[in-house]
């Protein structure tokens, strides 16, 4: 089993907002509810025969109840207390608005949940998140980086990419939150052995397994050729991506 813990707690607060959802869902008498949610492939059907289980738990940290025919599946946390997610709501935190439109709810209140996701509004200005990825992946980028860190280097440049991919494309207003799907849509630039080699290695870095590295990870000139393609897809497009 596999527990990413990504949230819990601290971060500024959006007091008086947070008071007042919190209010309104004791006012229906769901204020002290918790919620654990199922999300990504197994959530959209689109898994295969590698993916994880990908499980967000708010205000708990109890084991998600998956069916037996998962029970040996590797299940990938995702966890917040209550005063971080009414802030991340707040916010209009895109991981939310993922988690509202794709998620299936697997423990909690149906009702509290239907609330939160009627009463949602996602931002809709995500510049510095493009910057902030983007600018990591230039950083990357310099120097050989992946010398003897062949499977980290792609990890962390998946997800940034992944990231970018998808903040840019919710900049535009278009939603895509499967990792391959939103690389394809933002980067067409990217090849399909290129996408494959990233979330790959992601895949491997994420299950903390031994590399067992294979030729193709280990091959440099198709390192070089991937980083090519990167630094062609880390490049602002349009005014508002910069």
């Amino acid at each position: 089993m596999i527990r990413r813990r990504e949230c819990n707690g601290g971060g500024n607060k959006v007091g008086g907002s947070i008071d007042r959802t919190a209010g309104a869902l004791k006012q229906i008498g769901l204020s002290h509810t918790q919620f654990t949610i199922l999300i990504g492939s197994r959530a959209r059907r689109t898994q295969n025969s590698t993916s994880d289980i990908d499980v967000v738990r708010i205000g708990h940290l109890k084991p998600a109840k998956i069916g037996s025919r998962f029970r040996n599946q590797p299940i990938s946390y995702t966890d917040y207390d209550i005063d971080t997610f009414l802030d991340l709501y707040e916010r209009g935190s895109l991981f939310l608005y993922h988690i509202f439109k794709e998620g299936k709810l697997l423990e909690g209140s149906a009702e509290a949940w239907q609330w939160l996701k009627d009463h949602f509004r996602v931002r809709t200005d995500f510049k510095e998140d493009i910057s902030r990825n983007r600018r990591f992946l230039q950083w990357l980028l310099k120097g050989t980086k992946y010398n003897g860190a062949v499977v980290p280097y792609l990890a962390h440049a998946c997800r940034a990419l992944k990231n970018l991919a998808i903040f840019s494309l919710a900049q535009n207003r278009e939603y895509v939150f499967d990792k391959r799907a939103a690389l394809r849509k933002a980067f067409p630039q990217l090849s399909d052995d290129v996408i494959a080699l990233l979330v790959d290695a992601s895949n491997r870095f994420e299950r903390l397994s031994s590399p067992g590295l294979s030729r193709r990870f280990v091959d440099y000139d198709k390192i070089g050729r991937l980083n090519r393609q990167l630094a062609l897809a880390v490049k602002p497009r349009r005014l508002h991506d910069r």
